[in-house]
């Protein structure tokens, strides 16, 4: 059986959207392939980090110099251009942090009324179903990296709470009248603007300043179409050293849009089922 993985479809301008099909062995794990700028994990493969565009080169250059400070950091950038990837590179290259963990949140993916729990946990009877104390995310990004993604989404009452958690470093969890520390590196990140949210009053202005210590822009891969071929690449070599097929079709494709060599270069050979090593 074939498992469709879309390769960039969202960021592409004037580029056929690439199908991928691949015939996995083992019950796959497929997802979007998000703009290539770090290690992915899909359909159990890791994808490394393709960085060729130089505004791409100055942005990581620039990430790897305040990776060492706590300041927080604004990621911005399009649906899919990686700033999660951008995010996890900061972490990596942080030397105090790397006792912590790199801890993710999606606030556009959490009920409104579960999104207090998540951050800051809660405390044994504080609701009905709370059986025991739980920590929070910010408990467990101790030492750490918080990553709040899809900052823009959270509504202006959870705003006011996480601005505290921020400025004076503790938070009450649910339930708890005694508050936790918790020391973490604050990334946030993005695809809204939230400088007009801001004066729409849709976002509080003392948070918007509180978490862009520093900001990053990631440009959308329909601007930096010059790492398309090396990410092709990547992808077609690290799928065929791990014996997955690919399908001719599907690798054809790829090849005529984003690959200027010869496939032989690659080391794949056509088989019934696909390319392979």
């Amino acid at each position: 059986m074939c498992y469709p993985l879309l390769f960039h479809t969202t960021q592409i301008s004037n580029v056929s959207s690439l199908l991928i099909h691949i015939h996995f062995c083992w019950q796959p794990t497929c997802s979007f392939f998000k703009t290539s700028l770090g290690n992915l994990n899909i359909a159990l493969v890791s994808f490394p980090i393709v960085v060729k565009n130089r505004k791409m080169i100055e942005l990581y250059s620039l990430a790897k110099k305040i990776a060492g400070s706590n300041i927080p950091v604004l990621i911005t950038g399009e649906t899919g251009v990686g700033k999660e990837l951008f995010a996890r590179y900061i972490h990596d290259n942080c030397n105090w942090s790397k006792e912590g963990k790199f801890i993710s949140l999606n606030c556009a993916a959490v009920p409104e009324n579960l999104i207090e729990t998540e951050l800051f946990g809660y405390r044994k009877g504080a609701f009905t179903g709370a059986n025991e104390d739980k920590p929070g995310l910010m408990s467990v990004a101790h030492n750490g990296t918080l990553f709040l993604d899809e900052i823009g989404e959270m509504r202006p009452q959870m705003q006011a709470k996480l601005l505290r958690a921020v400025e004076k470093g503790d938070f009450f969890p649910v339930g708890s009248v005694n508050p936790n520390r918790s020391n973490f590196r604050l990334l946030c990140a993005t695809n809204r603007d939230l400088e007009e949210m801001v004066h729409r009053s849709f976002f509080r202005d003392d948070l918007y300043f509180r978490l862009c210590g520093t900001s990053f822009k990631i440009p959308p891969l329909r601007d930096r179409v010059d790492e398309i071929p090396e990410l092709v690449s990547c992808l077609i070599r690290t799928l065929v050293t791990r014996r997955i097929a690919i399908s001719g079709v599907a690798l054809e494709v790829l090849l005529c849009h984003s690959w200027p060599g010869n496939v032989r270069e690659l080391g794949v050979c056509r088989g019934t089922e696909g390319w392979a090593a």
